[in-house]
């Protein structure tokens, strides 16, 4: 088991999309960066329990045990920055929320928002395809309500899906 499953299910969680597939030398360069932040990363002083994943070459995660201490302004501004830091470093977004991502016959796709909305109304997308709730906040939200079909998914409201 991994140090991001030993996470507390309560932990807070923060996900990150990369509209593009990272190349694994960006996936294996991200790793580098996120396990020397998470290393040195505090809140009023004191270290953060923390872990990350980086899954589908799409989604940087990173969760906090905030059991152990909290996550407070500060030091989520830290990764803010963080992350910040790392496209630039990588050339990426991360912090493009105007992109839906989806799977399409195991592959992860991205697609601007009005365009998804398109693709629905078109059919090329159904209520069973699987979409990325990248506004889950815990590791228990994350581990049941993260991918899931359309139609149980906030894209369904947004996207007046039928």
């Amino acid at each position: 088991m991994d140090a991001f499953e030993r996470l507390a299910p309560g932990s807070k969680i923060w996900i990150y999309q990369s509209k593009e597939a990272l190349t694994p030398e960006t996936v294996a360069g991200m790793q580098q960066y996120t396990t020397r932040f998470l290393s040195q990363w505090t809140s009023h002083g004191s270290p953060v329990t923390a872990s990350f994943q980086i899954l589908y070459n799409h989604f940087l995660i990173v969760g906090v045990d905030e059991e152990m201490i909290s996550a407070g302004g500060c030091s989520i501004d830290k990764l803010l920055q963080f992350v910040q830091s790392l496209e630039k470093e990588f050339k990426i977004s991360l912090l493009d929320r105007q992109y839906v991502a989806w799977m399409d016959q195991r592959v992860v796709k991205t697609t601007p928002m009005n365009d998804f909305e398109a693709m629905i109304e078109a059919g090329a997308i159904n209520e069973n395809t699987i979409v990325f709730n990248n506004m889950v906040v815990t590791k228990a939200g994350f581990q049941s309500e993260w991918m899931v079909p359309l139609h149980s998914s906030w894209h369904s409201r947004m996207l007046k899906v039928k």
